[in-house]
């Protein structure tokens, strides 16, 4: 997977890399971190927000596939200490909703 910190050149998110990097079937962008206005419990507050992109390559995965990856990757956004744990740990996808 390629993954690219695209705010570091003040460029937003791209969705495809629009070229070929043979086994290379996967793409995951962020945009540079902006203060945002956003609405929690009613109330308008600032926070610091980026745009984050996933794509991957429909050859190598089927959209239940992706979808399942795509949750887990927000699970461990919501828990970052799992990070922190034995690589080896196994995080059991039925956490996961």
């Amino acid at each position: 997977m390629i993954v690219s910190n695209l705010g570091s050149i003040k460029c937003r998110a791209i969705h495809h890399n629009i070229a070929d990097f043979g086994s290379c079937s996967g793409l995951a962008t962020m945009s540079e971190i902006k203060d945002e206005e956003v609405i929690i419990n009613g109330k308008k507050t600032i926070k610091k927000m980026c745009e984050f992109v996933i794509n991957l390559d429909e050859r190598i995965a089927d959209g239940y596939y992706f979808t399942k990856c795509v949750k887990l990757l927000q699970y461990l956004f919501d828990n970052p200490e799992l990070l922190m744990e034995e690589a080896a740990k196994k995080i059991k996808i039925e956490e996961i909703r």
